[in-house]
């Protein structure tokens, strides 16, 4: 079987996305398995090939900005990848954002030319209502009514979409698609601290408590004010580090919620290359507002959290709630409140869990259910079942 994945935008190689992990745990089940992608600006033309995970990888490039190709916005790269599958014989093609041209119309030929099963994902509730109010002015004056039509007539399109959450699940059904089209598939775990028996030598000096982020981005701010009022309290400042990985606050920022500098920043890590890094904190957080947005997909950092085998602070959104109820020993729960947070974060100083025994059980937890190679067989056997109908 020979199955096209189809990314909508910029491979970013030091940390895989959801779809590239889909694609090398089909790979590793003995499929031949295509992946495009687009590339960062004009290494090679028409294309660049190569072999990673047993997944042969294509890259395109584009004379489009940045900003526009790696939104899946691209025009140079989408004729090159229609014209690359002339000569490919595709059984499936799966695209991870279909709305987008860049993954959604090299599907759209695979299915015309090769009658191929068209899978597209639907990550997030992304136009009018959504995460469209999200995004920069210019997007939603230029792009925003293409992105909330184009959203629903590509879900209509495919032969099935794949939902991260019920929310998702329900707003399909609005929409007027057959509860047989719609599958639920949540993110999965990359299990770094199987591979990586090296430690990162890192000085805790006197705090008692390493709290960390991963995948930090300027828009998070907002969701986490309520956890960064507690560091101005010089109480919390003495006794807790906020360690984050991704975006870096801004001098402002700083000032404003770390006043004693107990925050250290990694910034963005090449995901394989400095993996041991992840397993500095001793808790991991996750706080978000409850609203359509978040709830809508599946937290995007949660899978790492659980691979890299430490308790996980979080408030109770979305499809975290279905995860507590299945896994209730995975979550130390807290309300999205400052003087909430605070004492959840004092019980923790005070010995009143056992951090140890909750992280090796979240760590069992990606071994077992949330690996990206069993959510990769998950997801063939989706495929199997939709092979099945058709026939």
């Amino acid at each position: 079987m020979k199955i096209l994945f189809s990314h909508y935008g910029i491979i970013y190689k030091g940390g895989f996305n959801r779809t590239f992990n889909l694609a090398r745990g089909i790979a590793a089940l003995g499929h031949e398995v295509v992946f495009y992608t687009c590339q960062n600006g004009w290494e090679k033309f028409p294309f660049k090939e190569e072999t990673i995970n047993n997944v042969k990888v294509f890259s395109f490039p584009d004379f489009l900005p940045y900003k526009l190709v790696s939104k899946g916005f691209g025009l140079l790269s989408i004729f090159l990848k229609i014209y690359k599958l002339r000569k490919l014989k595709i059984d499936i093609a799966h695209s991870d954002s279909g709305h987008r041209p860049s993954a959604g119309l090299p599907c759209y030929y695979a299915k015309r030319k090769n009658n191929a099963l068209y899978v597209s994902e639907w990550w997030d509730y992304f136009g009018k209502g959504g995460q469209l109010k999200t995004k920069p002015f210019l997007f939603r004056l230029l792009l925003g009514w293409f992105e909330s039509r184009s959203e629903i007539k590509n879900k209509r399109k495919a032969d099935a979409i794949i939902v991260l959450s019920e929310l998702m699940r329900k707003r399909a059904l609005e929409f007027g698609i057959v509860p047989q089209k719609i599958y639920k598939l949540h993110g999965g775990a990359n299990i770094i601290n199987l591979k990586n028996d090296k430690r990162y030598i890192f000085e805790r000096n006197n705090y008692k408590l390493l709290l960390g982020y991963i995948g930090l981005s300027e828009g998070d701010i907002d969701d986490i004010i309520e956890l960064l009022k507690i560091f101005r309290d010089p109480l919390f400042s003495s006794e807790v580090l906020f360690i984050t990985y991704g975006f870096k606050f801004s001098d402002s920022q700083l000032d404003n919620f770390f006043p004693y500098k107990n925050i250290f920043e990694f910034g963005w890590i090449d995901f394989f290359k400095e993996s041991e890094k992840l397993l500095i904190p001793d808790v991991y957080i996750l706080i978000k507002e409850n609203n359509l947005v978040n709830c809508s997909g599946w937290p995007n950092r949660f899978g790492d959290y659980l691979a890299c085998g430490k308790p996980i602070i979080a408030n109770l959104y979305g499809e975290l709630i279905e995860f507590n109820s299945k896994y209730p020993n995975s979550i130390i729960q807290v309300d999205n409140n400052e003087e909430k947070i605070k004492l959840k974060i004092l019980e923790i100083l005070n010995g009143n869990f056992d951090l140890e025994k909750i992280g090796i059980n979240n760590l069992n937890i990606a071994k077992t259910d949330y690996s990206w190679d069993k959510k990769s067989q998950d997801l063939f056997a989706i495929y199997q079942d939709l092979l099945q109908n058709k026939k």
